[in-house]
């Protein structure tokens, strides 16, 4: 699996934000050494683990741990802008519908609406989600969520 390090300050210049990695909690993993340190020792105190015995006598239990990115740099990026008139239609195909043969949907040049229409590519343990709310600059909670969607489908 991934490996992590501390750095100094004097390597700082040596790596980007895309270098950073947080842990997931475990026994194979360092922390970081700033009070984000704490935070993870409160938060696995509320749930009654201790972040300095992570190895549990049934290995299955035990939680080794690993390293998420803090900023993903997603790969094949292209977006479009798009007109349509009917909210209810679907914008792209499915993996079903490509499978079956189905044609992509035509746009029409001039529609009532326009949507943003994203391709790209992330690693494994990563959230499209995320990433269309950091372009998008929106809440992505679910009660939000819930609310444009109502909203939108009246």
């Amino acid at each position: 699996g991934a490996t992590a390090t501390y750095i100094e300050e004097e390597d700082v210049d040596n790596y980007s934000i895309h270098d950073v990695v947080m842990p997931l909690p475990g026994f194979d993993v360092i922390y970081p050494k700033h009070k984000i340190s704490e935070a993870y020792r409160e938060m696995l105190t509320a749930d009654n683990l201790d972040i300095d015995n992570m190895r549990h006598k049934i290995r299955d239990y035990s939680l080794s741990g690993a390293y998420r990115k803090v900023v993903i740099r997603p790969q094949n990026v292209s977006w479009e802008v798009v007109a349509y008139d009917d909210p209810k239609i679907p914008l792209f195909n499915t993996d079903v519908d490509n499978l079956e043969g189905k044609p992509p949907p035509v746009f029409a040049s001039e529609g009532k609406y326009r949507a943003l229409k994203m391709d790209f590519a992330l690693p494994p343990s990563t959230y499209a989600t995320m990433a269309i709310r950091e372009v998008l600059k929106m809440d992505t909670s679910i009660k939000n969520q819930t609310q444009l969607n109502t909203a939108w489908l009246r």
